[in-house]
């Protein structure tokens, strides 16, 4: 018997101590047609108002302090707070916008590519976790290109970052 209780107690403390892995914090990640990206210099959210108070999330993440050359932008303008949830590029709960900016991008250049504001090709958030100071999520989209008809796929796209105030 006290052998079976000093096992289970082992087992316990061996459970117990794992610890649970998390997304890195202050990381996007996502793929673009197939390859994979990860941003995690600047990688921030703010929460402002629009409509509601904390109605517009914007978060960013970029490969570079100084250019905005490859990187991943998300906005979020709701009818009401944000909140955990899926929000698209539908117009029904406000408004979604994901621009991807690839390494070869200039001002001179500008070819981002962003989400279809005509809702032919659907873009996705979710939020799966939100706080006064940090939201996590996913998202995904198919983004047309900046004055074309290019299309770039996004997927498995992935965010943990901190909310600037």
């Amino acid at each position: 018997m006290k052998k079976t209780l000093l096992i289970a107690f082992c087992l316990s403390l061996f459970l117990f101590s794992c610890k649970k892995s998390e997304a890195p914090k202050n990381t996007v990640t996502l793929s673009v047609d197939g390859a994979n990206k990860k941003y995690s210099v600047g990688a921030v959210a703010t929460i402002g108002d629009y409509i509601a108070e904390g109605s517009n999330l914007f978060l960013a993440g970029y490969t570079n302090e100084n250019n905005i050359a490859e990187s991943i932008q998300i906005t979020i303008s709701a009818n009401s707070s944000i909140a955990k949830g899926v929000y698209r590029n539908d117009g029904k709960n406000g408004a979604l916008r994901i621009i991807y900016y690839p390494s070869d991008y200039t001002l001179a250049k500008q070819n981002s590519y962003i989400t279809d504001l005509s809702g032919i090709y659907e873009s996705t958030v979710t939020i799966t976790s939100i706080s006064n100071s940090n939201v996590q999520g996913t998202f995904s989209g198919q983004l047309v290109l900046n004055g074309g008809n290019t299309v770039k796929t996004i997927s498995d796209g992935k965010f943990n970052v901190n909310i600037q105030h």
